[in-house]
C-alpha cells in the first residue's frame, strides 16, 4: 500500500502544476507499485490509489483539483478483501487504461505483466482458496490462477498491440503459477504444462530457469519426457540447454547463468521433490545423441 501511496502523492505533485515532468509517473512507476504487490503479505482491505471504482480506474484527467484527500474519500471501503494478484492486476489495468488515454510514458511492456505473474506464483494456492477465500462478505474474488491465466494470455497474444515481446522469464513465472495452483493428479496440470511449454519453444525462449521450473511442474516423467524429447533428459536431466533443439533457445542470451543447470538447478529441485513433484539428477546427465 505505500507503494500506491507514494504513487497517488506523485501524481498530485505533477498536478500542482509546481513540478516538472520529471514527478510524472510512468510505466516504470506503475511497475514498482505491482512489484511491491507482488512481494507483500496477501489479504489487504479495499482498493488502493484512486480507489477500485470502474470509472476512476479509467479516469486520465489531469485536473489540478483532484486532491489526495479526495482520492482517499473515494475508496470503498466496503471493498471485500483482496488478494495480492488482484491489487497487482488493478494496477496493470490502471496503466493500460492511462496509455490508451493518452498518456504515452504509460505505455506497459512486458514486464509488469510479469509482476502479475510473480505475484500469482507467490500467494495463497487456489486449491485452497476457492473453498476458504473464494467469498468475502457475500462478494466473490477473483481466483488468483485466472487472474494470472488471462494475464499471461493478453501477454503473449499482444490484445492490445503494445508490442510486447515476452522473454524466458514470463514462461517460467506462468510454470511456477501453473504449479502452485493446479492439482498435480489434474488434467489441466498436464494441459497448462505443456501449453506454456510450448509457448515458450515457439517464442525460442527455453533458458535454464524455464527447464528447471518445467520439471518441478511436470506431474509426471512420461509427460517431461514426450516436452524434452528425450527419456534421458526426462530422468537425467542435462548440463545445458543448448543440448536442445536450436529453435527452442534461439532468443535466450548467450549466458551461462541463462543457459546451464548444473548442480544449482538439481538442487533446487530436490527442494520441490518434497511436493510430490519429483526429483531430477542433472549431475551425470550427458548430450544428446
Amino acid at each position: 500500500q505505500r507503494a500506491e501511496e507514494l504513487l497517488d502523492l506523485m501524481h498530485d505533485m505533477y498536478k500542482s502544476g509546481d513540478y516538472g515532468e520529471e514527478m510524472k509517473p510512468n510505466m516504470y512507476s506503475y511497475t514498482t507499485a505491482i512489484n511491491a504487490w507482488a512481494r507483500s503479505e496477501e489479504g489487504v482491505k479495499g482498493a488502493g490509489i484512486e480507489g477500485n471504482d470502474a470509472s476512476m480506474a479509467t479516469d486520465t484527467s489531469t485536473d489540478g483539483n483532484n486532491t489526495g484527500e479526495e482520492k482517499i474519500k473515494s475508496r470503498n471501503d466496503d471493498e471485500p478483501t483482496m488478494h495480492k494478484v488482484a491489487h497487482a492486476r488493478r494496477l496493470l489495468d490502471l496503466l493500460i487504461s492511462r496509455y490508451k488515454g493518452g498518456e504515452k510514458g504509460m505505455k506497459p511492456s512486458a514486464i509488469p505483466y510479469t509482476s502479475v505473474l510473480n505475484a500469482a506464483a507467490h500467494c495463497s494456492s487456489a486449491l485452497s482458496y476457492n473453498a476458504a477465500s473464494a467469498v468475502d462478505e457475500g462478494k466473490t474474488v477473483e481466483n488468483p490462477y485466472d487472474i494470472a491465466f488471462h494475464t499471461y494470455i493478453e501477454l503473449i497474444r499482444d490484445s492490445d498491440g503494445f508490442g510486447l515481446r515476452p522473454d524466458h522469464l514470463v514462461f517460467a513465472a506462468m510454470l511456477q503459477v501453473v504449479s502452485k495452483h493446479t492439482d498435480p493428479t489434474s488434467e489441466n496440470r498436464r494441459i497448462d504444462v505443456e501449453r506454456v511449454f510450448d509457448d515458450a519453444c515457439d517464442a525460442g525462449q527455453v533458458s535454464a530457469l524455464v527447464v528447471r521450473e518445467l520439471q518441478a511442474a511436470c506431474p509426471s516423467v512420461d509427460l517431461l519426457q514426450r516436452l524434452l524429447g528425450s527419456e534421458q533428459f526426462a530422468r537425467e536431466g542435462m548440463q545445458s540447454v543448448d543440448e536442445l533443439p536450436s529453435e527452442w533457445t534461439k532468443n535466450v542470451k548467450n549466458d551461462s547463468r541463462l543457459r546451464r543447470l548444473g548442480n544449482r538447478g538439481a538442487k533446487k529441485n530436490s527442494r520441490r521433490g518434497r511436493h510430490g513433484k519429483g526429483k531430477v539428477d542433472r549431475s551425470d546427465a550427458t548430450n544428446k545423441s
